[in-house]
Parts: structure tokens; C-alpha cells; sequence
């Protein structure tokens, strides 16, 4: 039945796609990371919105109640049975005591209080523990992966169910880049929630049209995405052929590599190389002795979930006094000067200086932890960074 469902969703989501207004279905979620999955899960009818009747808000910051879990769990599976009714004795008038009881009958939801579990506790909110719990149970996923993927979830009840959600790839940990945690005890926010549910149901995101009343500078683009999951080769066409940013995450346990491929299908740049889930920007189209052709294509190698959103390198922050990351990143630099870098971490940590017409100076190139002071040149626009790991960049 599950495959079905997941069909019949996909089909939907095409048709949703095709009439989405400027802004997309709700206006509280613009700009939100999380939007194309929040608009795959209402494509779903999954979301009804939360602010009933008008519905035109989606609450993403709000933490997921148990009662709404339910409700989004029954939409998504389309359970209809509630065993009769009643199974839970503390959501008498709730308006989710329907898909609770439709929930505990299809073995989902075992109560809150064990060993009693006659309780739901349907308005606490739910731990990323027990959404693995939730989910593990509604999809049937049985793979652990050998266990132990995360260092905080030793001793949890849910933690062979989060050792099994993380290998399905509908999780990735909660400390990026490094994501050897869960955090199993956080609540859920209902943004998050959105992302979970459409990566376990391998729902495609769908990216709203922007908002009529936006205005970009002259020349420049909107920024857009593409997504996917698993091996592809992407078409993709910045306009103008700017230098631009692409910011990029990936959901997995395996290697994720990204290539930029010009129009000839010559591989240009190695953009990501990365095992257990990947975040961070890298810039394209840098016009310098690499990039002589622009960029057409993406091409992947992943076994999970991946969103490359390319941006006008005018959205990348700027360097006034200093910044500060834990991964790859693009920074704009606005004057000469001095600058200290700092770095923590294991691998190799490099610096490049570069300008608009494709100037490039490689300033840093260590491996391991760094500290040092560089000269930026007048013609630097931006500063293109790579290192997993800590860093910081301080003008002197």
C-alpha cells in the first residue's frame, strides 16, 4: 500500500507544482529552508496549514504536538481504521482524537505512559526520539546499519529506532557538519517536521514561484534549487553565466560527490567530496583558469538526499569585522587589508583571495589546526573557503 500512497502523492505534487501562487500556499514560510518540503507535504494534503479556518499560515517554527503527529502520520499513510474509537483515555474533545485512535490501531503509537499506555499525552510536544519511534514504525524500517550512528542516543529507548531512521537517509544528525548527534531529546519543529516526512515519503520538494513584490538588483537572478536523491546529472544554467554561490546539503551515510560540468560534458571543478552528510557553499562560474566554460550541468554521486540552491553572490555574507563558520563558504570582502585566520579541525583548510574577472590567490593551505595573518588583495571580492571544520576570519 505504502508504494501506492507515495505514487498517488507524486502525482499530486506535479499538479500542485503547476498552480502554486507567488510566495507559495502559505506566507509565514517564505525564505524558510524547509519550504519545498513544506509545500511537498501540503501538496500531499499531509498539511492543512495551522491557523484554521483561513489556513494561510504554516507555524514553522512551532514545536510538533503528539496530536498533530498523528494527524500528519494518518494523511500520510491514508489509515482509515480507529479500531472503534476511544483507545486512549486524555483526548476526549480533541480534534485529533479521530487520527489517535486511527494511529493506535495501525501500531504506530503505543500510548505515553508504559506500561500502562492507556494516555497519548496528545498536546506534549514530540522529541526527535520519538518521531524515529513514529516513523520506523509507519514505514516498517527494519535496517540499522550495524547500529550506533550517533554518540548522544546510548541508553534511549528510541535509539535502534534512530539508528534505523538515520540509515533510510530521513536523517542526518543535528550537528552539522559534523552530525555525529541526534539530539534525540529536542523538541520537533513543524518546519523540520515537513523535511522529515518528505524525505521518508520521497516526496520532491516544491519551490514556490517568488513573491511578485520582490526586487532584485539589476542583473541578477532569483535564486533558485534543484534536489534529488541519488546518482544524476542535473541541468543547470546560471543566468548571465554570473559567478554565484551554490549552497549545498546533503542527507546520507555514503560518499557525496558534486561535479560542475560545462556545456561539453567536461568535468570543470570537484565541488564536494564528502562521506556522512554534507553542508556548505562552494562558488561556480569563478571565470578563472578552471571555469574558461560556464557551468550546464551537476553532476552526482550519492545514495541519499541532496539541494543544491544557487544564489547572486551578492547573498553571501559580508566581511566588516569578522565571521565565522564550520564548513565550506563563500564571504564577500568589501577592501584591502589584513585579516587573522583561525581553523580547528582535521582536514585540509584552504583560503583562496578571488576577484570578479577571475583573479585568484591562494592565501591559506593547511592541514589541520591554523593560525596566521594574510594580506587580501585590493581586487578581492570575495574570500572562497574550504575546510570542515571551525574557522574564523578577523580584519585586523
Amino acid at each position: 500500500m505504502a508504494t501506492i500512497v507515495v505514487a498517488l502523492l507524486s502525482i499530486a505534487a506535479i499538479a500542485w507544482a503547476q498552480t502554486l501562487p507567488p510566495g507559495g500556499t502559505f506566507t509565514d514560510d517564505d525564505g524558510n529552508l524547509h519550504e519545498g518540503n513544506i509545500e511537498a507535504i501540503a501538496a500531499a494534503s499531509i498539511t492543512q496549514g495551522c491557523n484554521p479556518p483561513t489556513n494561510d499560515k504554516y507555524c514553522p517554527d512551532s514545536p510538533v504536538t503528539r496530536g498533530a503527529m498523528a494527524a500528519f502520520l494518518v494523511r500520510a499513510l491514508d489509515l482509515t481504521d480507529d479500531g472503534g474509537g476511544n483507545l486512549f483515555t486524555d483526548d476526549n474533545g480533541s480534534i485529533f482524537e479521530s487520527d489517535i485512535d486511527k494511529l493506535g490501531t495501525a501500531g504506530v503509537t503505543k500510548g505515553c505512559n508504559p506500561p500502562t499506555n492507556d494516555k497519548y499525552c496528545p498536546d506534549s510536544p514530540v522529541t526527535r526520539g520519538a518521531m524515529a519511534a513514529f516513523l520506523v514504525r509507519a514505514l516498517d524500517l527494519t535496517d540499522d546499519g550495524d547500529g550506533n550512528l550517533f554518540t548522544d542516543d546510548n541508553g534511549s529507548v528510541f535509539e535502534s529506532d534512530i539508528d534505523k531512521l538515520g540509515t533510510a537517509g530521513v536523517t542526518k544528525g543535528c550537528n552539522p557538519p559534523t552530525n555525529d548527534r541526534f539530539c534525540p531529546g529536542s523538541p520537533v519543529l513543524r518546519d523540520q517536521m515537513a523535511s522529515f516526512l518528505a524525505r521518508a515519503l520521497d516526496l520532491d520538494p516544491i519551490v514556490p514561484p517568488p513573491t511578485t513584490t520582490t526586487t532584485l538588483p539589476p542583473g541578477e537572478f532569483a535564486p533558485f534549487e534543484v534536489t534529488g536523491k541519488g546518482d544524476a546529472v542535473v541541468a543547470v544554467s546560471i543566468p548571465g553565466d554570473q559567478t554565484a554561490v551554490a549552497r549545498i546539503e546533503y542527507i546520507g551515510l555514503n560518499n557525496f560527490i558534486l561535479w560542475a560540468v560545462d556545456g561539453d560534458f567536461t568535468f570543470i571543478d570537484l565541488l564536494v567530496n564528502e562521506i556522512n552528510g554534507y553542508t556548505g557553499a562552494r562558488p561556480v562560474n569563478t571565470k578563472d583558469i578552471l571555469w574558461d566554460e560556464p557551468l550546464r550541468h551537476l553532476n552526482v554521486t550519492s545514495k541519499g538526499f541532496w539541494t543544491v540552491t544557487f544564489e547572486p553572490l551578492s547573498m553571501a555574507r559580508l566581511l566588516e569585522t569578522s565571521l565565522s563558520g564550520d564548513s565550506d563558504d563563500v564571504i564577500r570582502v568589501s577592501s584591502a587589508g589584513t585579516a587573522d585566520f583561525t581553523y580547528t579541525g582535521s582536514t585540509n583548510f584552504k583560503v583562496w583571495a578571488r576577484g570578479e574577472i577571475g583573479q585568484a590567490e591562494l592565501l591559506v593551505n593547511e592541514v589541520g589546526d591554523y593560525v596566521g595573518t594574510h594580506i587580501i588583495p585590493d581586487w578581492a571580492t570575495y574570500l572562497d573557503i574550504i575546510g570542515i571544520g571551525d574557522w574564523t576570519i578577523e580584519l585586523s
